[in-house]
């Protein structure tokens, strides 16, 4: 079978690739519109199987669009599945009145749209199947009136509620009465001489001419009938007379073959095969009058509901429906007998026999009775699962998986609601952010799945403190937010220290350990001068850092001139500016020399890289000034990869200067050592480079080796396996130096530079420098002295035997 044809009709040019794109994928051929003119034209030129309709388009609106399908092109069966970012019910109902077939709300979900593409294309095959084998003189009007006419046999009640009989021309109909029943039972007899074919085509008016058939052969056939205990006459038909589309589809439904009936392969079937195909469409059928009372209903659909058919003839179409959808079911069909002949759809909720409900689609027509009187007919198609799934997905995207709380969407929607009504109003909100303080060392050192259990602990501890009407959300990672409505700033700091101190006195407990961890937060206040969701989400944020700043298990109010926020402010406007330097490459290498204290006749070059900033006005900037803000927002593994790059590319170049080189220092930060894509990155660019291995020399501070002592050492033993070294940077400025030393597989040390500027002048920081450069020397690594300024500093090291220097004393 070939590939089924979609239009994909939408002004978003970035939605249309993406349609093209995944739909293309799963085998079907896209072709797309951007506007609704174009797909009107592309409709009028070429057949297709389905479209794919947005509605706010400019120009031709998808409601024009829509109704030239079901008018202009007179095209019921092409099924339309709106895409719509639309979710107004008054919309979405409007849509469906019009004759779409499905409605989408964007950007909904991949599998749903399959689904609803698949049940959509599967629908129109089968009706294509029904009519290849139904007689050729089948309208569309017909091949559904077949399905009622063949349901309800030959007694239907009149709109007014009336039975009217209607067996085919020429035959006789009997009634079996029975005494105080529902339900009467007739004896048809039926013509088995198949009918000739039509002798010419059906006019532009919708007639036709026939001739009679001729009766051989009575078929007994008992089947249900209305409330009434007897038909009435019969109404002489005269088929030499031209006759409407409804009247041929009436006679042929009514028109019984026996076993003289001509080969399917002729365009014949048997009535026979009719009531197989109707009573096992697997779809609930009816036909019900105006007032909502059922005529006929097929099998499958009937006991899908848990009854026989018998059971719901007569009954109200009513009892089928959720209780809270009956007077919109009664809207709906009203609307439908408003509109003969015109397909209408709608999604309701169905009840079953047991009371369980199920979302249906349900699509309606009335059509006109030779009496003039009104049918409704109704195919009910289940899309309960889908619906299912719809949900559920739609909870997800609400929803954090792992505690059940609303997640950062949910929240940003609801803070969107409250700020508006701040604004408008007057009212007075709190949110609070909150951030626990020892999580990543729980999550590290006991594994996952106690991470995962503290979360669900602390989610919990935090739901029982808050009031029924706040909302706390799931933010990521070991992140919480708080919106507190109604709320004053007062009382909220109230509630939040509350939630801080219940965290702080719930030790967590993981297979017998007990764990101590603490909750910092930040709270701001909803009025009407806030500005936006973007800025309120900076803003607590900010405070939240304050608070950890502060030293951790406190709460921090956010306000506009507190010192901390400003701080954190001015370190959120570098970051910006490192990540626009790194965009713009507005990055300037520098190098500073370092030399041995003793002179050396095969002394190459040594240096350490420096990295600054251009301000764009020529000036450059310091890296003390940009660096901090770097770390503090995950930016400085990024300036790392520029800053190795950049180098082993310069060296590529000048060639001469390579060869030169002795060895070259390139600081990395602590983001760096523990990110295994950096180390595949310096591996990848030294090889690259051609810049031997042995002349690059790494340096990390003796903090972050420290911080990360795991990542440090496999990130150090991986790279001097190729021939680079490593230098502790910084050393002498943290707790535990000498302990952590001998575990870290370094080539040199580097002497803390505030340790070396006073050297001269202070005898404790010389005593500093002296153990130091000795304890170094005793591990078998290299010294070298940081921040040289003057000659009797640099006499005083090469006393001391400080193997190298660096600083302004020295270039």
């Amino acid at each position: 079978m070939s590939a089924a044809r979609i239009l994909a009709v939408d002004d978003n040019a970035t939605i249309r690739r993406a349609l093209a794109l995944r739909l293309g994928a799963r085998g079907y051929e896209i072709i797309t519109a951007a506007h609704g003119a174009e797909a009107l034209e592309q409709i009028n030129r070429e057949p297709f199987d389905l479209v794919l309709l947005d509605l706010e388009m400019p120009g031709v609106h998808g409601h024009e669009v829509l109704r030239a399908i079901r008018l202009r092109f007179d095209q019921p069966e092409l099924p339309v599945i709106v895409l719509s970012a639309t979710s107004d019910p008054a919309v979405i109902q409007q849509t469906l009145t019009l004759g779409a077939n499905d409605y989408v709300v964007k950007p909904g979900d991949l599998p749903v749209l399959l689904a609803r593409i698949k049940s959509q294309l599967s629908l129109k095959q089968t009706t294509t199947q029904l009519r290849q084998h139904a007689p050729a003189q089948f309208t569309a009007c017909g091949l559904q009136a077949v399905a009622s006419s063949t349901a309800t046999q030959c007694t239907t009640p009149s709109p007014a509620g009336s039975p009217a009989s209607r067996p085919p021309a020429g035959a006789n109909a009997h009634a079996q009465p029975q005494s105080n029943a529902k339900k009467a039972s007739v004896t048809l007899l039926a013509r088995t001489q198949p009918a000739q074919r039509v002798r010419a085509p059906i006019s532009a008016e919708g007639t036709c001419h026939v001739e009679r058939p001729k009766p051989e052969l009575a078929l007994d056939m008992t089947v249900p009938v209305g409330k009434q205990s007897s038909p009435a006459p019969a109404p002489a038909l005269d088929l030499d007379t031209e006759i409407t589309r409804d009247f041929m589809a009436q006679l042929e439904a009514t028109s019984r073959w026996g076993s003289h009936k001509p080969s399917a392969s002729k365009g014949f079937v048997s009535d026979l095969d009719f009531r197989v195909w109707y009573d096992n469409t697997p779809t609930l059928s009816l036909t019900i009058t105006p007032s909502g009372e059922i005529i006929s209903v097929n099998r499958f659909g009937a006991e899908f509901f848990g009854y026989k058919p018998v059971d719901l003839i007569g009954e109200p179409i009513f009892k089928l429906y959720a209780e809270d959808a009956v007077d919109d079911a009664l809207r709906f069909l009203e609307n439908v007998c408003r509109n003969p002949g015109r397909p209408l759809r709608w999604e309701v909720r169905r009840r079953r026999r047991s009371g369980g409900l199920l979302w249906v689609r349900e699509t309606a027509r009335a059509i006109e009775d030779l009496s003039g009187g009104i049918h409704i007919l109704v195919n009910c198609e289940d899309i309960d699962e889908t619906y299912r799934l719809s949900d559920k997905l739609a909870h997800q995207s609400l929803h954090d998986e792992l505690t059940g709380l609303p997640n950062r969407k949910q929240l940003e929607q609801r803070l969107d609601a409250v700020i508006e009504s701040a604004r408008r109003e007057g009212t007075r909100h709190v949110l609070a952010y909150l951030d626990l303080d020892q999580f990543r060392l729980i999550n590290d050192t006991q594994g996952h799945a106690a991470g995962d259990a503290l979360i669900r602990e602390v989610a919990q501890l935090m739901s029982a403190r808050i009031r029924r009407r706040d909302t706390l959300v799931r933010m990521g990672g070991d992140e919480f937010a708080l919106l507190l409505e109604d709320c004053k700033l007062e009382e909220g700091l109230a509630l939040v220290n509350g939630v801080r101190a219940d965290v702080a006195g719930q030790p967590f407990v993981w297979r017998g350990q007990t764990l101590e961890h603490t909750v910092s937060a930040g709270m701001v206040a909803i009025d009407e001068q806030t500005p936006s969701v973007e800025e309120l989400l900076s803003m607590v944020d900010t405070a939240c850092y304050a608070a950890k700043d502060g030293g951790r298990n406190r709460v921090h109010v956010f306000q506009p001139d507190d010192e901390l926020v400003t701080l954190r402010h001015g370190e959120m406007r570098w970051a910006n500016r490192v990540a626009d330097a790194l965009r713009e490459d507005l990055f300037q290498l520098n190098c500073q020399r370092i030399r041995p204290t003793k002179a050396s006749a095969k002394e190459g070059d040594h240096y350490e890289i420096l990295v600054r900033m251009r301000d764009g006005n020529g000036g450059l900037i310091s890296p003390g000034v940009f660096l901090p803000a770097a770390e503090r927002f995950n930016l400085a593994g990024k300036v790392d990869r520029w800053v190795v790059a950049n180098t082993l590319a310069w060296f590529k170049a000048n060639p001469r200067a390579a060869a030169a080189l002795e060895l070259c220092s390139i600081n990395l930060s602590g983001q760096s050592i523990g990110d295994a894509d950096v180390l595949e990155f310096i591996q990848t660019a030294l090889a690259r480079s051609g810049v031997p291995a042995h002349k690059i020399c790494f340096e990390i501070t003796e903090t972050a080796a420290i911080a990360n002592l795991g990542a440090a050492t496999h990130f150090i033993t991986e790279l001097k396996a190729a021939g680079c070294r490593f230098a502790l940077d910084d050393f002498g400025s943290g707790f535990s130096s000498f302990a952590y030393l001998k575990t870290l597989p370094v080539d040199y040390l580097k002497i803390d530079g505030s340790f070396v500027r006073d050297i001269v002048r202070d005898s404790i920081n010389c005593a500093m420098v002296r153990s130091i450069n000795e304890i170094g020397h005793v591990m078998g690594k290299q010294t070298i002295a940081e921040f040289v300024e003057d000659e009797q500093t640099l006499d005083l090291l090469r006393e001391i035997g400080v193997d190298f220097v660096q600083g302004y004393g020295i270039g």
